[in-house]
């Protein structure tokens, strides 16, 4: 297990523009004053970007994360999800958040 990976999972929430992933079509579907909301689970601030770029191919700055996603509040629309390491995305407020990592 590597040495980020120590410890209790810790729960991130905010804006999901960041996770962004090309040929992904439930983003071409989305409008344009459309942004997800993303969700995730992850074993540091460090593993969570991580997380992201499992599934987009970057990761999202340091900055974004820090201050402007909310650390420890998993979410209301997450009630009910089991934490496990990964990364949900909300795409549409009339489905739940779907686990894309």
């Amino acid at each position: 297990m590597k040495a980020a990976q120590k410890g209790a999972l810790q729960l991130w929430n905010g804006g999901g523009d960041c996770c962004k992933k090309r040929g992904d079509a439930r983003w071409a579907a989305l409008r344009s004053n459309e942004q997800p909301h993303a969700y995730v689970a992850a074993y540091s601030r460090e593993d969570a970007r991580r997380v992201v770029a499992e599934y987009c191919g970057r990761m999202p700055s340091l900055t974004l994360v820090r201050d402007y996603w909310s650390h420890g509040v998993w979410g209301v629309r997450m009630e009910g999800v089991v934490p496990e390491r990964g990364l949900w995305l909300e795409f549409s407020l009339s489905e739940p958040p779907v686990r894309v990592v």
